[in-house]
């Protein structure tokens, strides 16, 4: 009994701490998106800042409640918002137009991400990795190396679409893990 209280004691220690760690994480972030924006103001850097932002917020929901249905769910279209945010913003940075259907068709994957967690909790974070992250992550890396292939780019141009690979890499091997 007096064990399982430490362990208990433990457990919520350890989620204050990574809460506290992501909650302060997050002034590295602003600090990062001001420095971005002040950089460069475009569509592109304002798509990307958003996206990175909108990552740390499902980091921030799902380690404040991480058993939370709600937050789960909260947490898991967040985290699809980050690649379609990563994707729209590749588009502006290839300078290419914004398709139409980009809006749209985020809102309907938001919408279907949430019912499959009411329709199948268990695979819904399968789903939608694979039918929607994934492809959004990779098709962002595509569109990005394209681009700095055809213009003068910079050192870290270039690597943006290795990078999106990483992500994509790092979002299947936390799946993985699972």
């Amino acid at each position: 009994s007096e064990h399982a209280g430490n362990a208990s004691h433990v457990s919520e220690n350890a989620c204050v701490s990574t809460f506290v760690f992501v909650l302060s994480a997050g002034g590295v972030l602003a600090v990062a998106f001001i420095y971005m924006w002040r950089r460069e103001r475009s569509l592109a850097a304002v798509c990307w800042a958003a996206s990175w932002a909108t990552l740390y917020g499902a980091g921030l929901v799902i380690t404040g409640a991480p058993h939370e249905p709600l937050a789960v769910i909260a947490a898991s279209s967040l985290g699809l918002i980050f690649s379609i945010l990563l994707f729209v913003g590749a588009l502006a940075f290839a300078g290419r137009r914004i398709p139409r259907w980009v809006f749209p068709l985020s809102v309907a994957a938001v919408a279907v991400d949430v019912a499959a967690h009411f329709v199948i909790p268990p695979a819904a974070t399968l789903f939608k990795v694979f039918t929607l992250e994934l492809p959004a992550l990779l098709a962002a890396a595509v569109i990005v190396a394209r681009s700095t292939r055809t213009r003068a780019a910079s050192l870290p141009e270039r690597a943006l679409g290795p990078t999106f690979v990483a992500i994509a890499i790092g979002l299947a091997f936390d799946l993985s893990r699972r």
